[in-house]
């Protein structure tokens, strides 16, 4: 199959990630169509793709493989500013134009020239720029606003959407692979598996914390924190060290998301927060059970030096963007601003 309808592929799937996520959010979006996501999607990925691929830092399918995701994680963004209060044009924008690029290419170029294992790192579907990244600039800008109560969505909403978004990230997490070759079943195992095992365990930490979460919404969260996680070790982490991560990711996620500091925040820092360790746990995951050569295997605890600095890097870079456009945005509705 050529790279071409390999791509294409990978665009499909990707809006359908992005129409599923459309309905589910649909009563906080409202009727029209989330325009500034589109925007802010295209003209990031055309960053990303003409400088990643132009100058060679990325392969062009792999930069339009996380250019055809970010739709859908630009959506999520837009809503999050919502329900937050914050800008559902400029957040976006600011993310797909700023932080997704930058995010997605410097890490590649500055490790580029390294030729040992331990100054690299693996995120081979790009959860870096794509989750790290986006939650830490949502977290950023929503931190002070007013926390807002949503209506949940029906139970056939939650697990419909979810499942259809499910699909098409594992058919979009594949397509990354830009061939059909032996390691693509194990590419949809571990996007079945991790995000299976995700949901248990949030939903697991769900009713042992007594947290009062209905049963769909735990596994809905849980699927969800799962995508994320399985993002970076798709290629290198192998059953059953994959269902570990699901496990580790859900739980992490779920806990974080029902903490009462969190909760009492609004379900925008929920989102960001629980989105960001699941994020974390996933590409930290690689360095510590990638086949052979992880922390497991060879004991080099060198291996988690370059993407813990580049999780924390990203991070900070991005909660910076969202921190000045917080203060941007403050400044504006100040009478003296």
């Amino acid at each position: 199959m050529s790279p071409a309808v390999l791509s294409a592929i990978g665009v499909v799937a990707s809006l359908v990630v992005a129409g599923a996520l459309v309905v589910l959010l649909r009563p906080l979006l409202g009727a029209r169509l989330p325009w500034a996501s589109l925007v802010a999607s295209v003209a990031g990925g055309g960053i990303l793709v003409g400088a990643g691929a132009g100058l060679g830092i990325v392969a062009l399918p792999f930069a339009l493989g996380l250019a055809a995701l970010g739709l859908p994680v630009a959506i999520a963004v837009e809503a999050g500013a919502v329900v937050a209060g914050r800008s559902r044009l400029v957040v976006p924008l600011l993310w797909g134009i700023v932080a997704l690029p930058v995010s997605a290419l410097v890490p590649i170029a500055l490790t580029a020239g390294c030729w040992t294992s331990a100054c690299g790192f693996e995120d081979f579907g790009g959860a870096l720029p794509l989750f790290t990244s986006s939650a830490a600039l949502l977290l950023s800008a929503v931190l002070g606003a007013p926390a807002a109560s949503l209506a949940a969505p029906s139970r056939a909403r939650t697990l419909g959407t979810v499942a259809v978004m499910w699909a098409g990230y594992a058919l979009w997490l594949a397509h990354l692979e830009a061939a059909i070759d032996p390691y693509v079943p194990r590419l949809l195992l571990s996007a079945l598996v991790v995000p299976a095992c995700a949901a248990l365990a949030w939903l697991v930490v769900s009713v042992l914390g007594e947290h009062g979460t209905r049963v769909d919404l735990a596994l809905a969260g849980g699927a969800v924190a799962g995508m994320i996680a399985a993002a970076p070790g798709a290629a290198s982490v192998a059953f059953p060290w994959s269902a570990l991560v699901g496990a580790l990711a859900g739980a992490a996620a779920g806990a974080v998301h029902a903490a009462p500091p969190v909760r009492r925040a609004g379900p925008a820092v929920q989102w960001a927060l629980s989105g960001w360790v699941a994020a974390a746990v996933g590409f930290l995951a690689p360095p510590f059970s990638a086949d052979s050569v992880g922390i497991l295997y060879s004991a080099q605890f060198g291996l988690l030096g370059v993407p813990a600095l580049a999780l924390v890097a990203v991070s900070a870079g991005s909660a910076l963007v969202g921190l000045l456009l917080r203060r941007g945005g403050a400044a504006a509705q100040s009478p003296n601003g």
